[in-house]
């Protein structure tokens, strides 16, 4: 007898259906363990979340507080919802934005909120509108600081591991 592939699956994504909550691919094996029936259940702290209520229109939000937008070892934003805090000059950024990297040093820059629901673009700093969501994403950069570090390795890092004597995977010809 012949089964088809998705029997299993729960429900379905309607057609042309959309949704705009801000999911990564730190939610991937999280969300594929999920749906196999198995969730992680490692000793080790993962970033990511099963997003596959998301997929599946059961949720039209991110099951995560924020989202922490590192450049290397340097935070430099946190994204909550539709809310984003620079609280460091984007590399990204255009020349004549506001905050340019290449017209703001480090240590004068001053925080910039977008609204991305409104300013996909990021164009329009919103923080002098709405100091409490500035003070709501200061607070989760605080606690960021305290676990992984705004500018280098915070207590929660683990230490990078070493292989003594390594070998290449990959057999010779």
């Amino acid at each position: 007898m012949r089964v088809p592939a998705v029997a299993w699956w729960p429900c379905h994504v309607s057609a042309g259906a959309s949704c705009d909550a801000p999911v990564g691919l730190i939610d991937q094996m999280p969300t594929f363990l999920a749906l196999a029936g198995s969730p992680y259940a490692g000793e080790r702290r993962i970033d990511g979340a099963d997003i596959s209520d998301v997929f599946f229109g059961r949720r039209t939000t991110s099951p995560h507080e924020a989202y922490y937008l590192f450049s290397g070892m340097n935070l430099e934003a946190v994204r909550s919802g539709s809310w984003k805090l620079a609280i460091a000059p984007q590399s990204e950024k255009r020349p004549g934005d506001q905050g340019s990297a290449s017209t703001t040093k480090k240590e004068d820059y001053q925080p910039i909120l977008y609204d991305l629901a409104a300013d996909i673009g990021e164009r329009t700093d919103v923080a002098a509108v709405h100091p409490e969501i500035v003070q709501r994403l200061l607070a989760l950069t605080q606690t960021m600081d305290e676990d992984l570090g705004r500018t280098g390795a915070g207590k929660g890092v683990r230490p990078m591991d070493t292989v003594a004597d390594p070998k290449p995977l990959l057999l010779a010809k």
